[in-house]
């Protein structure tokens, strides 16, 4: 994979070294971290909202768990709605 030059302030490019510093990774790690993280804290801010949406729409909450009704039964694995097996031990 190539590599391009990105332009940050001096106070982020600081940040960035100190992080890279203290955990002992090349800079580049640590933006490739970062940006992994931003990335997943968006996908689920989006989806949170998304669901929060649904819910506020009475009629698309109704929807979505009638939807979900169908798949719960789908799985055909025989396990009730409610299995308390405790599977810690295996």
């Amino acid at each position: 994979m190539g590599t391009v030059t990105v332009r940050v302030s001096a106070d982020t490019r600081d940040r960035i070294a100190a992080l890279a510093r203290e955990s002992g990774r090349p800079m580049s790690a640590v933006i490739d971290e970062a940006m992994r993280d931003y990335e997943h804290k968006r996908f689920f801010g989006d989806l949170n909202r998304q669901i929060a949406a649904t819910r506020a729409d009475p009629e698309a909450w109704a929807d979505h768990q009638a939807e979900a009704a169908v798949f719960d039964k789908a799985a055909g694995d025989g396990l009730s709605d409610l299995d308390d097996t405790d599977y810690s031990a295996w």
